[in-house]
């Protein structure tokens, strides 16, 4: 039934970060370079949201915006949101969490996956579910993206460690699993 209802509710998942960025802004499927009926051939289809993204993290007022491509796999639940910017100020290093495609990595996936099936197994129904991964996505493209832009405007060259952050591919999967165990043993 998940899997079923998870399919059906990409195009809302979608909608639900659409409705979060402001204008100009489109809905749609498939990839900017590939045209609709592609996208409709393939057997996975991805959504897309694009628009500007306000930033209002890290005392940013939303005064300031970045222009986002979010793309949507409609095994979103299992598969978090691969987003891009073209902001003039967004470092294109792995360091600054720019995957070599220039996707942001806005989101560990298994933190991701993980998260997203909590909300489904409290019993949010598929709506609600879409509805709150619509705004971690945005915050969290939101944070990482002003941390690009305060790193530009202070002229900052290396991540500091105070935003802290998971680290990289096994390690960080690693990081997050061990705070679980860490989270389950407390409570």
């Amino acid at each position: 039934m998940k899997d079923f209802l998870m399919r059906a509710f990409a195009l809302t998942f979608t909608a639900g970060i659409h409705k979060l960025l402001d204008a100009p802004k489109a809905i749609g499927m498939g990839i900017p370079i590939r045209s609709c009926l592609e996208a409709l051939r393939s057997p996975t289809a991805v959504y897309r949201a694009e628009g500007q993204l306000p930033l209002r993290t890290h005392s940013e007022s939303g005064e300031t915006s970045a222009p986002v491509i979010i793309l949507v796999h409609p095994n979103w639940m299992d598969r978090p949101p691969k987003a891009f910017s073209s902001a003039d100020f967004i470092r294109h290093e792995v360091d600054w969490h720019v995957q070599a495609d220039g996707s942001l990595c806005h989101v560990l996936p298994h933190q991701w996956s993980w998260q997203l099936d909590q909300w489904w197994q409290q019993g949010a129904d598929m709506s609600q579910v879409a509805d709150s991964a619509a705004g971690w996505c945005c915050r969290n493209l939101d944070s990482l993206i002003t941390r690009h832009l305060h790193g530009h405007r202070f002229g900052l060259t290396k991540w500091p460690k105070l935003w802290g952050q998971w680290s990289h591919y096994q390690e960080g999967i690693d990081e997050f699993r061990n705070s679980l165990n860490t989270t389950s043993k407390a409570a």
